[in-house]
């Protein structure tokens, strides 16, 4: 099939399928899904707030459970080298512990503001009227060729 567009090209929704970014049916990373709200600034703000929070929210939580699940492990291995006491033990795990949950919340912050930000960038394609372009389809169906224009 052939597909002519003018300016609605641009007005494909980014889909949110299981915390991945699609448009076009193409996985985005987060650079690619910046580039494409940048020229919507509230939109952009947020994307761009919400990556950073996601990102060192799993810095945080993945450094305080490699620190919790190290220290279990030293515990049950009855590791003397790694602690001289349990009591410092303990200490890693609560430390550990202590780094994931703000960790966790911090992630999960960021993934709302991406979410929050691509709504935005979605809502304003449906309102914007110069992104309401015409497209002319050229397709075989079965009865020959068929022709749709939209204005």
């Amino acid at each position: 099939m052939l597909v002519i567009q003018t300016k609605a090209q641009d007005s494909e929704p980014i889909q949110i399928i299981n915390g991945k970014f699609y448009k076009y049916d193409i996985r985005l990373n987060m650079k690619t899904l910046k580039d494409i709200v940048k020229p919507m600034p509230l939109a952009y703000q947020e994307v761009k707030s919400g990556a950073s929070r996601r990102t060192w929210g799993g810095i945080l939580f993945w450094s305080g459970d490699i620190i919790a699940v190290t220290a279990v492990a030293g515990l049950i291995a009855g590791n003397e080298e790694m602690f001289e006491s349990s009591g410092d033990a303990l200490k890693a795990i609560g430390f550990g512990i202590a780094l994931a949950i703000p960790g966790s919340l911090l992630s999960r912050s960021g993934s709302k503001r991406l979410v929050n930000g691509i709504g935005l960038y979605n809502s304003s394609l449906k309102s914007d009227p110069s992104l309401q372009g015409t497209s002319l389809n050229i397709g075989l169906t079965n009865n020959g060729i068929g022709l749709t224009i939209r204005f």
